[in-house]
């Protein structure tokens, strides 16, 4: 029983921290100036706009500054068919940016409240599991990455299917009430992000954050197989020890040897006996 509880908690947990994971490899993206560019390039919407990829590059590092709260405010100048103007000169772009800078800044704060949780629960586990918390720890591993995987083949099935309708969804969930996120045409932050900027993002923090969630989950079960073999063979060991106890005899006569001195003449047991003094 108090393994299975432990199991439990580590199970909770485990995903918990697969969570928490998924948002630093969201941070990690946003974060890389590199591929954040190579995507610009390959949306190819800078001449469309009449801008230069710099140009865009600073726009929209500017955009992940503020949201990080590394920024006050989301103006830049930017050159667009020679003329200098304010890339985002709409309200709705900068009341947009306000609101998701306020669930960028919960959800960090969500995530470092979440690790907390995660530090009592497996310390929990240590203390109801004692020497067994190795395993209950990985097994719990194991049951949150199954539930995880779960959840996100049906989220991974339903974005490939229909992106747009998942897309939509994802804001709903985000901003309730608002549809300051349904930006105009007109609005360069939008005509500079189409659709398949984010369906790639998605996929790079996919790539991060699954990979690492999936490397632990190979570490897992590698260490559940090595400990399994490990307990196999001290098992066996001590059945060994146990088999090899010598039996020791209890003390007294030779029963055999005392039977044979009974059964023959006098005169030679009377020599044996006369021999062994």
């Amino acid at each position: 029983m108090r393994k299975t509880v432990a199991t439990v908690f580590a199970g909770v947990a485990s995903f918990i921290l697969i969570l928490c994971i998924l948002f630093t490899s969201v941070w990690l993206v946003l974060n890389d100036d590199v591929f954040m560019e190579n995507e610009l390039k390959k949306t190819a919407t800078a001449a469309d706009m009449g801008m230069s990829i710099a140009d865009q590059a600073r726009a929209l590092h500017k955009l992940t500054d503020y949201m990080q709260s590394k920024a006050e405010d989301i103006n830049i100048d930017v050159t667009v068919s020679g003329e200098l103007v304010p890339m985002y000169a709409l309200e709705i772009e900068h009341t947009h940016m306000e609101e998701v800078r306020q669930v960028w800044t919960s959800l960090s704060t969500y995530r470092n409240l979440a690790l907390v949780l995660v530090f009592v629960l497996f310390a929990s586990a240590l203390l109801i599991a004692g020497k067994g918390f190795i395993v209950s720890w990985l097994r719990g591993y194991l049951f949150g990455l199954a539930f995880f995987t779960l959840i996100a083949a049906f989220i991974g099935t339903w974005a490939a299917a229909n992106f747009d309708a998942f897309w939509v969804f994802f804001h709903n969930i985000l901003f309730p009430g608002s549809t300051n996120w349904m930006l105009p045409a007109e609005s360069r932050m939008i005509q500079m992000l189409p659709s398949n900027f984010f369906s790639d993002v998605i996929v790079r923090i996919c790539l991060i954050g699954v990979g690492a969630v999936l490397a632990l989950g190979a570490v897992s079960v590698i260490a559940l197989v090595v400990l399994r073999r490990k307990r196999g063979k001290e098992q066996i060991i001590e059945i060994e020890d146990e088999g090899s106890c010598e039996i020791i005899e209890p003390e007294g006569p030779n029963l055999i040897i005392e039977h044979k001195k009974l059964n023959m003449p006098v005169s030679k047991r009377e020599q044996i006996e006369k021999d062994n003094q």
